[in-house]
Protein backbone atom coordinates (compact mmCIF):
# COMPACT_ATOMS: atom_id res chain seq x y z
CA UNK A 1 0.00 0.00 0.00
CA UNK A 2 1.43 3.33 -1.03
CA UNK A 3 1.34 6.10 1.57
CA UNK A 4 2.71 9.56 2.18
CA UNK A 5 5.33 9.75 4.94
CA UNK A 6 5.38 13.18 6.59
CA UNK A 7 7.96 13.51 9.34
CA UNK A 8 9.18 16.29 11.59
CA UNK A 9 9.62 17.36 15.18
CA UNK A 10 6.17 19.04 15.26
CA UNK A 11 7.37 20.97 18.31
CA UNK A 12 4.89 22.59 18.25
CA UNK A 13 2.74 21.58 15.26
CA UNK A 14 1.75 24.74 13.42
CA UNK A 15 -0.31 25.97 10.47
CA UNK A 16 2.54 25.26 8.07
CA UNK A 17 2.44 21.59 9.07
CA UNK A 18 -1.34 21.61 8.85
CA UNK A 19 -1.28 23.12 5.36
CA UNK A 20 1.11 20.41 4.16
CA UNK A 21 -1.11 17.71 5.66
CA UNK A 22 -4.20 19.18 3.99
CA UNK A 23 -2.37 19.23 0.65
CA UNK A 24 -1.30 15.61 1.12
CA UNK A 25 -4.88 14.60 1.86
CA UNK A 26 -6.05 16.32 -1.33
CA UNK A 27 -3.29 14.66 -3.36
CA UNK A 28 -3.98 11.27 -1.81
CA UNK A 29 -7.65 11.60 -2.71
CA UNK A 30 -6.82 12.56 -6.30
CA UNK A 31 -4.17 9.85 -6.74
CA UNK A 32 -5.99 7.00 -5.01
CA UNK A 33 -3.49 6.87 -2.13
CA UNK A 34 -5.38 5.77 0.95
CA UNK A 35 -3.01 6.56 3.80
CA UNK A 36 -0.88 9.37 5.28
CA UNK A 37 1.68 8.45 7.93
CA UNK A 38 2.82 11.22 10.28
CA UNK A 39 6.15 10.47 11.95
CA UNK A 40 7.10 12.76 14.88
CA UNK A 41 10.82 12.69 15.56
CA UNK A 42 12.25 11.58 18.86
CA UNK A 43 13.57 14.38 21.09
CA UNK A 44 15.48 13.84 24.30
CA UNK A 45 13.18 14.36 27.31
CA UNK A 46 16.08 16.21 28.96
CA UNK A 47 16.49 18.74 26.14
CA UNK A 48 15.47 22.16 27.47
CA UNK A 49 12.85 24.24 25.70
CA UNK A 50 11.08 21.34 23.99
CA UNK A 51 7.71 19.74 24.70
CA UNK A 52 7.64 16.16 26.05
CA UNK A 53 6.50 13.48 23.63
CA UNK A 54 3.09 13.00 25.23
CA UNK A 55 2.24 16.69 24.79
CA UNK A 56 3.46 16.74 21.19
CA UNK A 57 1.21 13.76 20.44
CA UNK A 58 -1.85 15.51 21.88
CA UNK A 59 -1.12 18.64 19.83
CA UNK A 60 -0.53 16.54 16.70
CA UNK A 61 -3.87 14.79 17.17
CA UNK A 62 -5.53 18.21 17.40
CA UNK A 63 -3.78 19.36 14.22
CA UNK A 64 -4.83 16.22 12.34
CA UNK A 65 -8.43 16.69 13.44
CA UNK A 66 -8.40 20.30 12.26
CA UNK A 67 -6.94 19.32 8.88
CA UNK A 68 -9.46 16.53 8.30
CA UNK A 69 -12.32 18.88 9.16
CA UNK A 70 -11.20 21.38 6.51
CA UNK A 71 -10.68 19.00 3.58
CA UNK A 72 -13.49 17.49 1.51
CA UNK A 73 -12.48 14.04 0.26
CA UNK A 74 -14.28 11.89 -2.27
CA UNK A 75 -12.63 8.74 -0.93
CA UNK A 76 -11.53 8.00 2.64
CA UNK A 77 -7.87 8.71 3.43
CA UNK A 78 -6.62 7.47 6.79
CA UNK A 79 -4.11 9.43 8.86
CA UNK A 80 -1.99 7.69 11.47
CA UNK A 81 0.50 9.22 13.90
CA UNK A 82 3.32 6.69 14.13
CA UNK A 83 5.48 6.81 17.29
CA UNK A 84 8.20 4.54 15.86
CA UNK A 85 10.91 7.23 16.01
CA UNK A 86 9.67 8.64 19.33
CA UNK A 87 9.98 5.25 21.01
CA UNK A 88 13.46 4.43 19.71
CA UNK A 89 16.56 5.04 21.77
CA UNK A 90 19.22 7.20 20.15
CA UNK A 91 19.06 8.95 16.81
CA UNK A 92 16.57 7.88 14.16
CA UNK A 93 17.39 7.83 10.47
CA UNK A 94 14.86 8.16 7.67
CA UNK A 95 16.24 5.10 5.88
CA UNK A 96 15.42 3.00 8.96
CA UNK A 97 11.96 4.52 9.28
CA UNK A 98 11.23 3.74 5.64
CA UNK A 99 12.31 0.12 6.15
CA UNK A 100 10.04 -0.05 9.21
CA UNK A 101 7.09 1.01 7.05
CA UNK A 102 8.03 -1.47 4.33
CA UNK A 103 8.01 -4.23 6.93
CA UNK A 104 4.38 -3.27 7.58
CA UNK A 105 3.53 -3.67 3.88
CA UNK A 106 3.70 0.00 2.93
CA UNK A 107 5.40 1.71 -0.01
CA UNK A 108 6.11 5.19 1.39
CA UNK A 109 6.45 8.41 -0.58
CA UNK A 110 8.83 10.58 1.44
CA UNK A 111 7.55 14.15 1.87
CA UNK A 112 10.26 16.77 2.46
CA UNK A 113 10.66 20.53 2.25
CA UNK A 114 12.77 22.19 -0.42
CA UNK A 115 15.24 23.20 2.29
CA UNK A 116 16.09 19.51 2.79
CA UNK A 117 16.62 18.74 -0.88
CA UNK A 118 20.03 20.39 -1.34
CA UNK A 119 21.51 18.43 1.57
CA UNK A 120 19.74 15.17 0.87
CA UNK A 121 22.95 13.55 -0.41
CA UNK A 122 24.32 13.78 3.14
CA UNK A 123 21.49 11.72 4.62
CA UNK A 124 22.35 8.21 5.78
CA UNK A 125 22.09 5.73 2.88
CA UNK A 126 20.75 8.53 0.70
CA UNK A 127 21.46 6.79 -2.60
CA UNK A 128 19.59 3.63 -1.67
CA UNK A 129 16.82 5.74 -0.18
CA UNK A 130 16.43 7.70 -3.44
CA UNK A 131 16.56 4.56 -5.56
CA UNK A 132 13.74 2.87 -3.66
CA UNK A 133 11.64 5.74 -2.32
CA UNK A 134 9.77 8.42 -4.29
CA UNK A 135 10.35 11.95 -2.99
CA UNK A 136 7.66 14.61 -2.89
CA UNK A 137 9.12 18.08 -2.33
CA UNK A 138 7.05 21.06 -1.22
CA UNK A 139 8.38 24.58 -1.74
CA UNK A 140 9.71 26.91 0.93
CA UNK A 141 9.57 30.69 1.09
CA UNK A 142 13.01 32.10 0.38
CA UNK A 143 14.02 29.25 -1.95
CA UNK A 144 13.28 29.87 -5.63
CA UNK A 145 11.69 27.22 -7.83
CA UNK A 146 14.75 27.45 -10.10
CA UNK A 147 17.02 26.52 -7.16
CA UNK A 148 14.80 23.57 -6.25
CA UNK A 149 14.85 22.32 -9.85
CA UNK A 150 18.67 22.64 -9.88
CA UNK A 151 18.93 20.70 -6.62
CA UNK A 152 16.68 17.97 -7.99
CA UNK A 153 18.74 17.67 -11.16
CA UNK A 154 21.97 17.54 -9.16
CA UNK A 155 20.62 14.67 -7.07
CA UNK A 156 19.37 12.78 -10.11
CA UNK A 157 22.74 13.22 -11.83
CA UNK A 158 24.59 11.84 -8.81
CA UNK A 159 22.52 8.73 -8.18
CA UNK A 160 19.62 6.68 -9.46
CA UNK A 161 16.32 8.11 -8.25
CA UNK A 162 12.95 6.40 -8.32
CA UNK A 163 11.22 9.78 -8.66
CA UNK A 164 11.56 13.31 -7.29
CA UNK A 165 8.40 15.35 -7.71
CA UNK A 166 8.33 19.07 -6.94
CA UNK A 167 4.97 20.14 -5.60
CA UNK A 168 3.99 23.66 -6.67
CA UNK A 169 2.84 24.56 -3.20
CA UNK A 170 4.09 27.01 -0.57
CA UNK A 171 2.85 26.28 2.97
CA UNK A 172 2.75 29.22 5.40
CA UNK A 173 6.27 30.20 6.44
CA UNK A 174 5.93 29.18 10.08
CA UNK A 175 8.93 27.96 12.08
CA UNK A 176 8.70 25.76 15.17
CA UNK A 177 12.04 27.14 16.34
CA UNK A 178 10.76 30.72 16.15
CA UNK A 179 7.49 29.74 17.80
CA UNK A 180 9.31 28.16 20.75
CA UNK A 181 11.35 31.33 21.17
CA UNK A 182 8.27 33.54 20.96
CA UNK A 183 6.27 31.36 23.34
CA UNK A 184 9.05 31.47 25.91
CA UNK A 185 8.70 35.29 26.02
CA UNK A 186 4.91 35.37 26.31
CA UNK A 187 3.50 36.89 29.51
CA UNK A 188 2.47 34.10 31.84
CA UNK A 189 4.59 31.57 29.99
CA UNK A 190 8.02 32.83 30.89
CA UNK A 191 10.15 33.44 33.92
CA UNK A 192 11.99 36.18 32.04
CA UNK A 193 11.17 39.57 33.58
CA UNK A 194 12.05 41.81 30.63
CA UNK A 195 9.24 41.98 28.02
CA UNK A 196 11.58 42.72 25.13
CA UNK A 197 10.94 44.88 22.04
CA UNK A 198 9.09 42.30 19.95
CA UNK A 199 5.73 41.98 21.71
CA UNK A 200 3.60 43.01 18.72
CA UNK A 201 5.59 40.74 16.43
CA UNK A 202 5.27 37.97 18.99
CA UNK A 203 1.49 38.18 19.09
CA UNK A 204 1.27 38.26 15.30
CA UNK A 205 3.45 35.19 14.84
CA UNK A 206 1.37 33.19 17.30
CA UNK A 207 -1.92 34.31 15.75
CA UNK A 208 -0.68 33.45 12.26
CA UNK A 209 0.93 30.12 13.03
CA UNK A 210 -0.88 28.43 15.92
CA UNK A 211 -4.52 27.39 16.05
CA UNK A 212 -6.42 28.51 19.15
CA UNK A 213 -6.79 24.99 20.63
CA UNK A 214 -3.07 24.27 20.33
CA UNK A 215 -2.12 27.66 21.73
CA UNK A 216 -4.49 27.14 24.66
CA UNK A 217 -3.05 23.68 25.28
CA UNK A 218 0.47 25.13 25.36
CA UNK A 219 -0.58 27.72 27.93
CA UNK A 220 -2.53 25.23 30.03
CA UNK A 221 0.45 22.91 30.35
CA UNK A 222 3.09 25.66 30.56
CA UNK A 223 5.03 24.33 27.58
CA UNK A 224 8.10 26.09 26.17
CA UNK A 225 8.76 28.04 29.35
CA UNK A 226 12.14 29.73 29.65
CA UNK A 227 14.16 29.09 32.77
CA UNK A 228 17.01 31.55 33.35
CA UNK A 229 20.43 29.91 33.38
CA UNK A 230 22.61 30.04 36.49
Amino acid sequence: MQCYLFGGAFDPPHRGHQAVLQKLLELADARNIQHVRIMPAGISPFKAGHAPANHRLVMLEEMVGEALALVELESPVSVFIDTFEMEREGRSYTCETVEHLRSLGMDPVLVIGADNLSGFHRWKESQELMARTPLLVFLRHGISLEKVIEDRQSLMDSAEARSIEILDFFPPGCSSTELRQVLSREPGNSTVSEPGPLELHTSGVLDDCLSSPIRQYIHKHHLYRTTPSG
